[in-house]
């Protein structure tokens, strides 16, 4: 094997109990990255992810982590999914790519996310696949200023490239966290999985009906102050009055 080489790793129940060590390691690693990679009302607590890994009932989901390391198992980057198991929607939540010597540009953070959704289909029937991105205008609305908004132009960008569509209804995140604001400067996006059940908008929109209220109430639990029912209402409002429920993916012109 040279440095370059890379292998994609699932932490699971499975890698747990049978090389608990590098489990531990592997998560510890991409808990270090994520910490310097997301922030503020858009980050969740890492020491949440195990017992997500390893299983806790309904509302909460069940957590994969995809990891993508070198020859020597050094972390490269990795994705978060959570499988919402009545909808069976994935949730891809959290992705990044270390920037590597030999290692950008070469579909780690695509293969991620096929990766982490592959985990979560061995749980269970998965339905979709869903991602959130920040929204430049929403952000220049909200006064960030240009490196931020720069940075939102470029993982949009990479979505585009992946042929998302967005979902066309006014999304909010709930808040993640005692503390926290819910997130209104994101969009709610459908990424292409073969196998999932969307061929016909009908099927999409009720797995995202279904997503909804399994979402908040999982949110309401982490956040400790339960579900914001009007929110709730209003975000299933939105989705139910959606004419076409998804529009192309473009890149707005920079800010």
């Amino acid at each position: 094997m040279t440095g370059t080489e890379a292998t994609f790793v699932v932490l699971d129940p499975a890698l747990a109990g049978r090389d608990p060590q590098r489990f531990d390691r592997l998560l510890d690693a991409f808990a270090t990255g994520y910490r310097g990679t997301f922030h503020g009302d858009e980050a969740e607590p890492p020491a949440l992810w195990r017992a997500r890994i390893l299983g806790e009932p309904p509302p909460l989901p069940v957590l994969r982590i995809a990891l993508v390391v070198d020859a020597q198992d050094g972390l490269i980057g990795g994705a978060v999914a959570e499988f919402y198991r009545d909808s069976g929607c994935v949730l891809a939540t959290y992705v990044y790519v270390l920037d590597r010597p030999g290692q950008r540009n070469r579909g780690h953070a695509r293969n991620l996310l096929h990766a982490a959704f592959d985990a979560c289909a061995q749980v269970g029937p998965a339905r979709a696949l869903l991602a959130e991105v920040e929204w430049p205008s929403r952000l220049e609305q909200r006064g960030a200023g240009a490196t931020a908004i720069a940075a939102a132009q470029a993982r949009l960008g990479f979505f585009v490239r992946l042929g998302a569509q967005v979902v066309d209804f006014d999304y909010v995140q709930p808040a993640l966290a005692p503390g926290q604001a819910p997130a209104t400067w994101l969009r709610l996006l459908v990424l292409p999985v073969a196998g999932t059940n969307h061929a016909s908008e009908a099927a999409l929109r009720a797995a995202l009906r279904g997503f909804l209220p399994e979402f908040h109430a999982a949110l309401g639990v982490q956040a400790g102050g339960g579900v914001d029912a009007a929110l709730l209402a209003a975000q299933r409002g939105g989705l139910d009055r959606a004419t076409d429920l998804l529009q192309p993916l473009a890149l707005p012109p920079s800010v």
